[in-house]
């Protein structure tokens, strides 16, 4: 019988499957909670109050934009340009 090292295998699973972060919402009672697993991963996720089945929240990104620089449609000002004119 061979002997493995838990933690070491976790470690490999974990740089293999990065886990992310879920909020989850039980209709039934109406927790939300999260939940950690593989982005690959489609788990059938129970609430941990009830142990009704529980569906994952959708929610808009925390990242925000702000400035100039990130669209298409930004100019790059005319301090910024990398030709010389010539005379």
């Amino acid at each position: 019988m061979h002997h493995f090292d838990h933690n070491l295998l976790t470690c490999i699973f974990l740089e293999v499957f990065p886990l992310a972060r879920y909020d989850y919402h039980c209709s039934a009672c109406g927790t939300t909670f999260e939940v950690e697993h593989p982005m690959s991963a489609h788990p059938r996720v129970t609430c941990p109050t009830c142990g009704h089945e529980a569906e994952r929240v959708f929610s808009p990104s925390g990242i925000e934009f702000k400035g100039s620089g990130f669209y298409n449609t930004d100019q790059r000002g005319s301090g910024s340009s990398s030709s010389s004119s010539s005379k």
